[in-house]
């Protein structure tokens, strides 16, 4: 017979005291309470917002609790600017200015935060908190505001500086060289400017891309826009800019200068007209040379072979003034096989699709590493199962860098392209190896078509421009008139229309000159992007608004 054993009732609540006793001693994490999501709440000023016959060089600011600043050198600005830009100072829920510069008479200064002013703990912003007051009877209450985007694009950039200079200190066109403003602000992400508390009055307008904070135009890497006649202010207006990077006024090598075998490649500032290349070593004989010019003619490949020595002198002439010398190391294939484009043997290009496939109402493209010396056009053989295509080659270009075949091609048939070694040899003696290129032709079925009726803004001329959602030139023509335009052949995919007002006729989108008064050339595009879809047709009409 098993022992039963009865606890005592008083030993039982023993037990269970000392559990209460345990669990009430555990160490629990505290759940806190609410996360502060309130910005700091200005409680007083020194002088008040929107003081009149304010006299004193100094702000001061307190706020409901302690406080710190961010971003502040980028957000924080001073309307119309002061010499000496002060520097807020924070203590506890404080914050204070002062400056030494004295305050124009009878003028309304704002002090502009933006987001810069938070709480200390959870960085809680002040949005856009703006300071003001006058040193005259009254606070100034007129807006500049507008819109500013980049002409060539119509991009637009946060913290372009859009100034205003009153008709006294803008008499002169150098005054923005230098003078400082009247009144200013900075564009936001959206490229949206507004210029409040702005007095009554005739100003001129100026934006300026700066790279050294001074408010000055001083350097023709910053990029500007400015309107074309004098703003006569007497109410709150709105007003569009378009910016743009002035020409460079002086002509320079930049540098470095890339040097392949074979080859330089000089980059300058600004177009050239009339390069020439001469050695300033006559014993040196160089056997070949030729200068290759890019589209806008500020880059220039220098092609020379047979070079004795192991290196240039050479000295660079435009238009019969030596601007430049340079001594560089003539580099050889040994040392050099990793530098640069087309620098491994003659390895040409084409614009046969990685995929193998090939483009209807194209030609076969070859793109050369550097000028070919000599070839051998017919033993290059176009092939289709067994039969021969006739072709037609042709180089495209004076310096024999691009070439074209031309042939009969069938939609949905198989070509095989063969080039065999030799056939192609450049001014160093280096031939071409044997390339073999099957393809396929694509069928009509898998392009689109585009209709385009285009009525232009005023009679004149201008470049049209079909552009990838990257902006890339697609294809391009000239138009003299409203007409309607007609693309064939073209891949699936989203597409946008561009217009240049050519104003000098030359084919291309050009700059302004601010000493000329003269505006970048007009760009428009069109509202909305187009869409292609596999073989289908679409209409379009673009009536351009001036």
């Amino acid at each position: 017979m098993k022992a039963i054993f009865v606890l005592p009732i008083r030993f039982l609540f023993t037990c269970l005291g000392f559990c209460l006793l345990y669990a009430c001693a555990q160490v629990v994490s505290p759940t806190g309470g609410e996360m502060d999501v309130q910005a700091p709440v200005l409680i007083s000023s020194e002088p008040v917002n929107g003081a009149i016959n304010w006299k004193q060089n100094k702000l001061e600011l307190k706020f409901n609790e302690y406080i710190n600043l961010k971003d502040v050198s980028t957000q924080f600005i001073v309307s119309p600017p002061l010499k000496s830009i002060p520097e807020p100072k924070i203590k506890n829920k404080t914050l204070s200015l002062t400056w030494e510069d004295t305050l124009k008479p009878n003028t309304t200064y704002t002090f502009s935060f933006g987001n810069s002013i938070v709480d200390y703990t959870e960085q809680n912003a002040v949005e856009n908190y703006r300071h003001v007051f006058s040193t005259g009877d009254f606070i100034d209450s007129l807006v500049v505001s507008g819109k500013l985007e980049k002409a060539y694009d119509h991009s637009v950039e946060k913290g372009i500086l859009v100034m205003l200079y009153d008709e006294n200190k803008a008499q002169k066109d150098s005054f923005p060289y230098k003078s400082l403003p009247d009144y200013f602000a900075k564009t936001n992400a959206f490229g949206n400017y507004f210029i409040p508390n702005v007095k009554s009055g005739n100003y001129k307008i100026f934006a300026l891309k700066e790279g050294n904070a001074n408010y000055l135009f001083d350097s023709d890497d910053e990029q500007i826009a400015f309107a074309d006649s004098m703003l006569r202010l007497n109410k709150s207006t709105e007003l569009n800019l378009s910016m743009f990077q002035e020409p460079k006024a002086k002509l320079f090598l930049k540098k470095p200068i890339k040097n392949y075998v074979g080859q330089l490649l000089l980059i300058y500032s600004k177009p050239l007209q009339n390069l020439s290349i001469e050695s300033l070593q006559p014993s040196q004989k160089i056997k070949w040379q030729a200068l290759e010019y890019s589209t806008w003619r500020d880059t220039v490949r220098y092609w020379y072979a047979g070079a004795e020595g192991d290196s240039l002198k050479l000295k660079l002439i435009a238009d019969g003034v030596v601007i430049d010398t340079l001594l560089l190391k003539i580099p050889r294939k040994e040392d050099n096989k990793s530098k640069g484009d087309f620098v491994n043997g003659f390895a040409f290009k084409t614009n046969i699709n990685g995929d193998g496939s090939f483009d209807l109402g194209k030609k076969i493209v070859l793109q050369f590493p550097s000028p070919v010396k000599n070839y051998v056009a017919g033993k290059i053989l176009l092939t289709n199962q067994q039969d021969t295509v006739p072709l037609v080659f042709a180089f495209d270009d004076s310096l024999q860098r691009k070439a074209g075949i031309s042939a009969q091609l069938k939609e949905d048939s198989t070509y095989v392209l063969l080039i065999p070694k030799g056939v192609f040899e450049d001014y160093e003696g280096v031939k071409n190896d044997t390339v073999k290129i099957k393809f396929k032709l694509l069928t009509a079925s898998v392009y689109g078509t585009l209709k385009l009726g285009v009525k232009l803004p005023y009679e004149g001329a201008f470049v049209f421009q079909l552009l990838d959602d990257k902006e890339n030139v697609l294809r391009e023509q000239s138009l003299l008139k409203s007409e309607t335009i007609f693309y064939e052949h073209i891949k699936p995919g989203v597409y946008k229309l561009k217009l240049i007002a050519d104003n000098n006729t030359n084919k291309r989108w050009d700059s302004g000159k601010w000493l000329e008064k003269r505006q970048a050339e007009r760009t428009y595009y069109y509202k909305n992007d187009l869409t292609i879809r596999a073989n289908w047709d679409l209409e379009e009409q673009w009536v351009v608004e001036k």
